[in-house]
Formats: structure tokens, C-alpha cells, sequence
């Protein structure tokens, strides 16, 4: 039924867009609309949960605004390059947003999700997608559709951070409730599920824990994760590993499996101009193993997502690393990126300039919390953050 739905109104869509267009043979050539087709610009959502989240919703804005550049271009008398230049402006202007988000099927539910890497450029990205697989354009067009969004020229993408967890279940229905009455568009947990003193033969909390990492998986699966060496210590077998339990080890690593069925499970993430892991990228750890990949961040992250226990259980590594300590602006790479991290427990959320450690739920070894148990957000465009 779901196929259905965004096949109608595939169809549906591309309709109207014919009927309205139609009379420019440039924009409604084969190449053109396969290409729209395949970005599903006549499905995607405008947002993850606000404005246009239904099926076609980023489709409906784009008609609605090329109908008011109409009305406002009658109504002006204002004289274009070309005559199609009120239309490119009006149905393209979001373009961008159509492979950056979609809809999947999860569970026989439709949810959205993002599509290709996100990118915050919005107005430029927009521009590119046309030129490239549209319409070469007029600089009255791209100046148009530069500006549109005003002096802001972009988005905010505000992002709830899930720090350690360390068998606290409550953590993640507290997160749910944040993600279904606050503007924070998508989630990173930033690893350590398992493990707390003393817990190593409770397997019941360690499967509690688990069910509920699951569930909020399932109604957010646009959300990203990150492994902790605590989750990677069953994974690969690391049995002296502080906190391990051997009776819990099958089923942490059954759920893991499961997770990792479920979202993108990764050592590192990148959002914008924010790098989410456990423990932090430094510039140690790339100077010794991923010196050829300084350049290129995609690439960078990519390689780190590539490396295997060898490198990983390190004490410099992603998974381990403490920059924390002796803390100096240059010690994280790279440095023109914010780096948000958990593993070192902190009395509360700490921002030293560039590294922001979220381990505030953490205890003692007899259980009394380290820090003020907070969750933050974190704006990946501007850097901001702040307490929820």
C-alpha cells in the first residue's frame, strides 16, 4: 500500500508539473523528468517533521511559491531574462531538499529519512542540481534563488545528542519525548550502550537497555550511531574488558546486529561542519594512521569507518582517545570542525573550544552520578548548543 501511495503520487505530481511547464520543451524532456523522478522531487517531504512533512509536501511548497511568483510577477509588471525564469525559480528554488530527504517503508509504516549526505549549502546546492541536470541558468535565476532564503541563507539542522548510555533505558524514552515535542530534526547517540559497575550479571536490564536502543532505532531511523568501546568490546571479544559481561555477550551482540540492520551504525559521523564518535578524532591518531586522507574530511571519515580492531583498540583511537585532558586548541583534526564526543565522564557538558563531551550520566563505581544527567542539542551549521 505504501508503494502505491508514492507511485500515485509520483504520477499525480508529474501531472501537474507537465500541465504547468509544459509549453518549455527544455523542462519537461525525458532527461529531465527521469531525472526528477529519480531524486524524487515529486515525493519528498519539505522537513522531517513541520513544514511539508507529507508525501509530494516539498513538491506542493514549490507549485505554491512558482504560483505566487506568477501572481506577483503580473501584478509588478516585473520583465525577466526569459519567460521561463518565474517558473525555474518557483518549482527548483528548494531542489535541493528532494534527495536530502525521502520516505522508506519501516515496520509497513512510511518515515522519513535522509537520502544522500546532508548538506546545509541549501541555496548553492539547489543552484548546482539545476545546472547540472535541469537548465543552464540566468544570473537573474541564480541570484533569485541564492537570496531566497534572505539574509539566513540556510537551514538549521539542530541535532539531540544521546550520550553514554551504560544500561540507563530511561535515557532513550526521555530522548523520544525530546524528539516528539522539541525542533531537534534528527538524533546521534554517541555510543557505550552497555556495560555499568557492577551490572555484569543482570542480563535482564542489559536486554531492557537494548529493546528500548531498538525501539527508538524504529521510530527514528534517520538517527545516527556511534560504537563505543564498551559495544565493540563484545563484538569483538574483548573479555578483559572493564564491565564486560560474558553472560550478556550473545544477546548484546543479537541486538547489535539488529540495530545495525536498522540505522547507520558507524564508528564516526559527520553532519555539516560537526563530526559526532565515541571518543574523538585527534591529530595524533590521524598523523600515525590516516595521514593521506588529511585533506578530504568525507574521505577521512570514511577511512576511520574502514579501520578494524588493529588500529581501533588504541588509546588514541575514535573508540578510546582522551583529549580532555591537557585539552589544547589544535589537538583535534580537523580542527575546522566542531568534534562531539562522550567516554570521558564530565561533572556536566563541557565545550572547550571545538570538543564538546556529553557523558554527564555516568557514574561512580557505586552507582552515584558523576554529572547533571543533561541531553543537549547541537545546531550542525552554526555550532551552537545547548541544554535540553
Amino acid at each position: 500500500m505504501c508503494e502505491e501511495l508514492l507511485k500515485a503520487a509520483t504520477e499525480e505530481n508529474i501531472k501537474k508539473y507537465c500541465k504547468l511547464v509544459g509549453k518549455f520543451p527544455d523542462l519537461v524532456s525525458k532527461k529531465v523528468l527521469d531525472y526528477l523522478i529519480g531524486a524524487d522531487y515529486f515525493t519528498a517531504p519539505s522537513s522531517f517533521k513541520y513544514h511539508g512533512n507529507w508525501v509530494g509536501g516539498n513538491f506542493d511548497h514549490s507549485m505554491k511559491v512558482t504560483e505566487l511568483l506568477l501572481e506577483y510577477t503580473e501584478n509588478e509588471h516585473l520583465k525577466w531574462d526569459r519567460e521561463e525564469s518565474p517558473y525555474i525559480i518557483g518549482l527548483f528554488h528548494d531542489l535541493c531538499k528532494s534527495d536530502q530527504r525521502r520516505f522508506i517503508f519501516n515496520d509497513g509504516e512510511m518515515v522519513i529519512v535522509s537520502g544522500n549526505s546532508p548538506d546545509r549549502r541549501h541555496s548553492e546546492k539547489s543552484i548546482e542540481l539545476i545546472e547540472r541536470n535541469i537548465i543552464s541558468m540566468t544570473v537573474e535565476e541564480k541570484l533569485c534563488i541564492y537570496y531566497h532564503m534572505g539574509e539566513y541563507g540556510g537551514e538549521i539542522m539542530k541535532v539531540l545528542v544521546i550520550p553514554d548510555v551504560h544500561l540507563k533505558p530511561e535515557i532513550f524514552d526521555k530522548a523520544m519525548e525530546i524528539m516528539k515535542n522539541s525542533d531537534c530534526e534528527r538524533a546521534v547517540v554517541v555510543g557505550d550502550i552497555a556495560d555499568d559497575w557492577g551490572m555484569e550479571r543482570d542480563v535482564k536490564l542489559y536486554e531492557e537497555t537494548l529493546k528500548k536502543a531498538l525501539e527508538f532505532a524504529k521510530s527514528y531511523p534517520d538517527t545516527l550511531w556511534c560504537y563505543g568501546n564498551h559495544d565493540l568490546a563484545y563484538i569483538w571479544d574483548k573479555f578483559d574488558h572493564p564491565g564486560f559481561s560474558p553472560y550478556a555477550q550473545d544477546t548484546v551482540c543479537e541486538y547489535f546486529n539488529y540495530l545495525d540492520d536498522t540505522v547507520s551504525l558507524a564508528i564516526m559521523h559527520r553532519i555539516d561542519n560537526v563530526i559526532f564518535s565515541h571518543a574523538g578524532l585527534t591529530k595524533e591518531f590521524v598523523d600515525y594512521y590516516l595521514a593521506e586522507y588529511r585533506d578530504d574530511v568525507d574521505a577521512l571519515v570514511d577511512a576511520v569507518n574502514g579501520l578494524d580492531e588493529g588500529e581501533l583498540w588504541d588509546d588514541t583511537s575514535p573508540i578510546w582517545a582522551r583529549p580532555q585532558y591537557n585539552y589544547v586548541e589544535g589537538d583535534m583534526y580537523p580542527p575546522e570542525y566542531l568534534q562531539v564526543v562522550g567516554h570521558t565522564p564530565v561533572r556536566r557538558i563541557t565545550d572547550q573550544g571545538g570538543l564538546i563531551t556529553v557523558d554527564t550520566f555516568s557514574t561512580d563505581s557505586l552507582g552515584h552520578p558523576i554529572g547533571t544527567e543533561d541531553l543537549c542539542w547541537v545546531d550542525t551549521e552554526t555550532k551552537d548548543w545547548g541544554i535540553l
